[in-house]
């Protein structure tokens, strides 16, 4: 330790403070105020305590939709001509690290089915033509990230296009069934 008094500079220890006292003929003032200075230290460098403190967490996996699906869904005007009317508005969300996909799949191969006769669409998702190359239930996959989606979600549409206007089909009721799918990879 080493302690300054103007110009005067001394080494103390504690087995030394006597000799060095004697040595530079302190008065007594200044002696006890190294002496208190002196055990003033000891006592702080005896009650310092050192803590380690572990942080951890851990984030579960989010993988979900959001899908709302709009009238036109369930009403189509089959008899005419469509081109890309917007039947649902999904919200995609995950955060897996190594991402994600999204699939769709059609119950009845990409045909809306009535009784005795059948109607071809397409569709479209987040812009993108959706291929409806697969068989009936046989998932497609629209979407293929790499990433996690923000907080939020990543939000796209699902259109629909179809010409019924080109013949005259069979009075009825006309439907299929999509599925839509999102896996962590």
């Amino acid at each position: 330790m080493e302690i300054y008094f103007g110009t005067l500079h001394a080494c103390i220890t504690s087995k030394l403070l006597i000799d060095v006292l004697e040595a530079i003929k302190m008065s007594r003032a200044k002696v006890t105020f190294c002496a208190l200075l002196l055990a003033l230290l000891a006592i702080t460098s005896l009650s310092a305590a050192s803590y380690t403190i572990s942080l951890s967490g851990s984030v579960s996996p989010t993988c979900s939709l959001t899908v709302t699906t709009y009238g036109t869904a369930s009403a189509l005007p089959i008899t005419t001509k469509v081109t890309n009317s917007t039947i649902a508005t999904i919200v995609e969300r995950s955060n897996s690290s190594t991402g994600y996909t999204v699939t769709l799949s059609s119950a009845n191969g990409w045909l809306l089915l009535g009784t005795s006769s059948s109607l071809a669409y397409t569709l479209s998702y987040g812009g993108t033509a959706v291929s409806t190359a697969s068989a009936a239930g046989v998932p497609t996959t629209i979407t293929d990230s790499s990433a996690t989606t923000p907080a939020a979600g990543t939000t796209k549409t699902l259109a629909i296009s179809f010409d019924g206007s080109t013949s005259l089909l069979p009075s009825g009721d006309y439907s299929d069934t999509l599925t839509v799918t999102i896996a962590s990879k």
